[in-house]
């Protein structure tokens, strides 16, 4: 699942999303999300971040805010079922 996802590591040692929309208009960070390490406490912390910002509206509305603020998990449908 990752190798589809086209990583990169950044000049900062990150890594990334890679893809198509290298030319996008948008934010870098929204445009190559950080992925994050498929077990970790930074996860969960990410995802209860999320969660309360977006007022406990559920599934996607959380996966939706953990993406738009840079950040990409596999598989992250798994981990925010963690919170219901």
């Amino acid at each position: 699942a990752l190798a589809k996802l086209n990583p990169y590591i950044d000049k900062e040692g990150i890594m990334r999303v890679g893809g198509r929309i290298k030319k996008a208009d948008i934010d870098h960070q929204v445009k190559h999300p950080c992925i994050l390490p498929k077990k970790g406490v930074s996860n969960r912390r990410v995802i209860e971040w999320c969660h309360r910002n977006v007022k406990h509206l559920g599934r996607s509305s959380t996966t939706n805010e953990i993406r738009a603020n840079g950040y990409w998990q596999i598989p992250l449908e798994n981990h925010i079922c963690l919170l219901y």
